[in-house]
């Protein structure tokens, strides 16, 4: 393989042309990055290009002209990086995007020269085209932006990283940099009075954002200079860490630093395709998913970053809920290892959004360091599984469950196959196959070939999967409904203006072979009284989770205000060729609503699916409209969920 290329653009912009007020750490921590990715390239072996605007350079043409001709020289195997540290604003949006603008403005950044007399920001539309031109070549991008898209007041010792917003005028829509047939595209089916279903460009990247578009990006005194919170923070967390780190992880890690230094500030991660999460930062190599929780000191107590609604309950006096404490760069291996813990410590308190712990023994833990945890025990109903078939096949099984299983309150092996939900079954020619028994009919789902010891330890890694899949989907808040929160999930025809009656209409939907259907349209309305936040989550029939069923994975709703998936568009479905090469025509898959009162992760709910061999029919025919079973104990009524299944069938 021949040389890989890294192509690096860098923003910086601390001094504006009137009336933009100037800015002080953005060039510093535009240098300080720009120098952190040099050593990165270097690490990499990778041939370095970079290209830097500073200040005056840093004009609406000479960013655009950055990101295509020099971003846009990257191939196939190459990485693409882009900074921007600077102003972020908003302006008012052209009519034709307030289908997917519910509040009909743009998120822009503010170049150099954006507001002279005939100047233009830079808007979320136009980026997006550019680097759906970049993306195109097939090269990893990742974009980093430092600055805020809203205006107001903070605390005097920070500066805030936006500019007051530009809603004098409307732009022309030929002002924007746009696909070349977007015209085409976006206006067709417009009626008078209505906003026209348009479809923006989704480039494949992954995007990591200093705060909310609603926050603001904050600066101080950080080591001694002018510096943005989150770029300093970010650049902590990457120096610091040990070995390669996941997208996901780095942000989380970003977003515990940036609590503890500001306030009202959350850096957020996006990633078209929500298994680039999991790629190391700066590369295309996909890290092994370390399903831990973060365990950080705030606010005078430990605390983890999960809550009721990932299934977490404080137990009791004579059952306790437990956690491992690992080291922060404990790999998968140890964290299995219960004797590589550094600690154990009592879940005390569950939050919607995260739980108080209390550390026990004489292990000093450092309030300065985040560390990883496991959860040891809980009181709560586990999926029941069993082994069963030929005894070389099961003593291997049962050996990689004794060392690593044998604890884990989300699994229980039982000795009766008839009553497990699923069984393991070894069977002659060395094939492990688990199978979901429903109705006294199985649906085998995957094959692993081979008695060995790795092949054991796949099948107990899916078998966990699964029981952490059919946990979250089963979660729900007892102590509240949606006439408490307020907001709705809704399927709406996908051409007609019209609420599918979830009751009534059939939510089965055909397609021939080799082909789609296209189902339906998805929107979450906020009826209540009160701001919620909300996420949609998407669980496969091959037991997966997707969490960014909408870009952004989570969004605030204002009362009275709507979110479509897909910016409106319809959603089609299919049974893919892995179920129909075994005999599978019929499917059934899940949308499920989380909305809280309080800020989550939804990524945390991620995980990719099930995707070996596939054998028999599913047999529940079911489609339901239906709430969740089980609970949290202790916990505040701070949060609600709601779903709908339905089914995809071939003819």
């Amino acid at each position: 393989m021949s040389q890989r290329n890294l192509f690096g653009l860098f923003v910086g912009i601390d001094k504006y042309l009137d009336p933009v007020p100037p800015l002080d750490g953005c060039v510093n921590d535009m240098r300080a990055m720009r120098d952190f990715i040099r050593r990165k390239a270097a690490s990499l072996g990778a041939n370095y290009q970079e290209l830097v605007l500073e200040n005056s350079q840093a004009t609406r043409l000479n960013i655009t002209d950055g990101i295509r001709s020099h971003l846009g020289k990257a191939g196939p195997d190459d990485l693409v990086f882009f900074y921007y540290s600077g102003h972020g604003s908003q302006e008012r949006a052209h009519e034709v995007f307030w289908k997917i603008e519910e509040d009909r403005k743009n998120e822009t950044l503010v170049c150099y020269d954006s507001r002279l007399a005939d100047g233009m920001d830079l808007a979320d539309k136009e980026l997006a085209t550019l680097f759906n031109e970049v993306s195109k070549s097939g090269a990893h991008i990742l974009t980093i932006y430092d600055c805020c898209n809203s205006g107001g007041n903070t605390r005097s010792t920070f500066k805030n990283r936006a500019v007051t917003p530009n809603l004098d005028r409307t732009r022309s829509l030929d002002s924007y940099i746009l696909p070349a047939d977007f015209q085409t595209r976006g206006m067709t089916g417009a009626s008078a009075g209505q906003s026209m279903d348009i479809q923006m460009p989704a480039p494949r990247l992954v995007h990591i954002s200093a705060a909310h578009s609603f926050q603001l990006a904050k600066e101080t005194t950080l080591g001694g200079s002018p510096r943005g919170v989150f770029t300093y923070s970010l650049l902590e967390v990457l120096e610091q860490s040990f070995g390669p780190i996941s997208y996901l992880d780095l942000a989380r890690r970003t977003q515990q630093l940036v609590r503890q230094r500001t306030y009202d500030q959350v850096p957020q991660i996006y990633a078209t395709d929500s298994a680039d999460l999991h790629l190391e930062f700066m590369n295309d190599r996909s890290t092994k998913a370390n399903r831990y929780f973060s365990m950080t000191h705030q606010h005078g107590r430990w605390q983890i970053d999960a809550g009721a609604i990932r299934g977490i309950v404080s137990g009791t006096a004579s059952e306790p809920s437990l956690i491992l404490i690992f080291a922060e760069d404990a790999n998968n291996q140890e964290m299995a290892n219960p004797n590589s813990a550094l600690a154990q410590a009592t879940i005390e308190q569950v939050y919607a959004d995260k739980s108080v712990v209390i550390p026990s023994g004489q292990t000093w833990l450092n309030p300065q360091t985040a560390y990883r945890a496991r959860v040891l025990s809980m009181p709560i109903q586990p999926v029941l599984c069993a082994f069963a078939g030929e005894e070389t096949g099961l003593k291997v099984l049962r050996e990689v469950f004794d060392k690593t299983y044998e604890d884990d309150p989300y699994l229980q092996i039982v000795g009766d196959d008839q009553s497990a939900k699923y069984t393991v079954y070894a069977e002659s020619g060395e094939i492990f196959r688990i199978v979901k028994q429903l109705d006294t009919k199985d649906w085998s789902m995957v094959v692993y070939q081979g008695f060995r010891i790795d092949q054991a330890e796949k099948v107990l890694a899916d078998l966990l999967r699964i029981a952490r899949w059919e946990r979250l989907l089963n979660q729900r808040n007892p102590n509240v409904g949606h006439s408490n929160m307020g907001v709705r999930l809704e399927l709406w025809h996908p051409s007609e203006n019209r609420k599918l009656d979830l009751t009534t209409d059939d939510l089965t939907f055909r397609h021939p072979m080799g082909q789609q259907v296209t189902a339906f349209r998805i929107r979450m309305v906020n009826e209540g009284f009160s701001r919620q936040y909300c996420s949609l989550l998407y669980f496969s029939a091959k037991y997966g989770i997707t969490s960014n069923v909408i870009p952004e994975a989570g969004v605030w709703l204002d009362p009275g205000m709507e979110r479509w998936a897909f910016d409106g568009g319809p959603v089609r479905l299919f049974v893919d060729d892995l179920f129909i090469s075994n005999g599978i025509r019929e499917i059934h898959d899940t949308l499920k609503l989380v909305v809280s009162n309080s800020e989550f992760n939804p990524h945390l709910f991620a995980q990719p699916s099930i995707d070996e061999h596939v054998r028999a029919v599913d047999t529940d025919q079911g489609v339901r409209h239906r709430g969740f079973s089980g609970g949290s104990r202790n916990m505040t009524s701070d949060w609600y969920s709601d779903q709908i299944t339905f089914s995809v069938k071939v003819e």
